[in-house]
């Protein structure tokens, strides 16, 4: 198959929920057996030319998935707002008395 020849290739190790992380992307793995284990393990994730992915299982093969998107920049965010609350002298942390 052309397609999977000419795709881009990289691994990525499953995450504890089923997920990988590509190009900024979240991918679901739904494995099509409850007993496939996936958490821990590397597999092989091919790009296609239409943007879409094939992710390879080292021994079942083909493992569907459910692209949940790109990742929110929470971190960047919440780094803004620290330093900006700094800056300003406030407490990141305000004590409650009482």
């Amino acid at each position: 198959n052309l397609k999977e020849i000419l795709s881009r290739r990289m691994e990525r190790k499953v995450k504890g929920d089923f997920t990988i992380s590509v190009e900024g992307r979240v991918l679901q793995l739904k494995p099509p057996r409850l007993t496939m284990r996936l958490s821990g393990i590397e597999v092989e994730v091919r790009e296609l030319f239409d943007g879409s992915f094939r992710i390879y299982h080292p021994e079942e093969g083909i493992i569907p998935y459910e692209d949940l998107g790109r990742q929110k920049k929470a971190c960047r965010e919440t780094r803004l707002r620290f330093k900006k609350t700094t800056q300003e002298g406030g407490d990141i942390f305000p004590l409650q008395l009482g």
